[in-house]
């Protein structure tokens, strides 16, 4: 191992494991990874050599961890979903990345925050949420607070009022759906039947 490498610290963390029957160098790369950055995985291999050398009963590795790489779209979601909807895969996941990342962290509660107002339906805590939101330097909800402040009235009204236009959406999807299966195909007339019909 080269001196003064990244695995330093962890040196003595990979001797333990290594002692407790633990030999694969993929394994051992992921756990100081969540310690900290602890170099490449090229390096764990390197330092391993020498130590299977001296005990061929270590030569075969272990079997290792089932584990896919999550989609970033299957990360944001682990990390904003509560947590009795999450497997305890998931779950070890997300605290890895908030206990690693002080602005993926931050995010996540101003989520939260957001959403517990429009779930109490409190305007007041919209001012509250805006003040959180300019305390950070997170420029997603910076561009985020900026539509709030401009739409103001509007969003204070969805906050505070049982109304919605999901019904005008759902029908405006409904004709949507009906004039692309017809297109090309038929008139106007044909169109308006199918859709008052329907």
């Amino acid at each position: 191992m080269p001196v003064g490498s990244q695995l330093d610290p962890f040196v003595s963390y990979l001797q333990q494991r290594w002692a407790e029957g633990c030999g694969n160098a993929r394994q051992l790369y992921q756990e100081i990874q969540a310690k900290g950055d602890g170099g490449s995985a090229v390096t764990v291999r390197r330092l391993l050599i020498p130590w299977r050398s001296d005990d061929p009963a270590a030569r075969a590795p272990l079997p290792i961890p089932k584990w896919r790489t999550p989609s970033p779209k299957e990360c944001r979601w682990w990390v904003l979903r509560e947590e009795k909807k999450l497997t305890e895969e998931q779950q070890q996941f997300r605290t890895l990345r908030l206990a690693k990342s002080e602005a993926i962290r931050q995010g996540r509660e101003l989520v939260q925050a957001f959403r517990g107002v429009l779930a109490k339906r409190q305007k007041a805590g919209l001012a509250e949420w805006e003040a959180k939101v300019q305390a950070t330097e997170l420029k997603e909800f910076t561009s985020f607070l900026a539509g709030v402040q401009k739409d103001r009235a509007a969003v204070e009204k969805a906050i505070t009022q049982t109304w919605s236009n999901g019904a005008v959406e759902g029908q405006v999807n409904r004709l949507k759906n009906i004039k692309r299966s017809m297109y090309g195909r038929a008139s106007f007339a044909l169109l308006k039947a199918r859709v008052v019909n329907a």
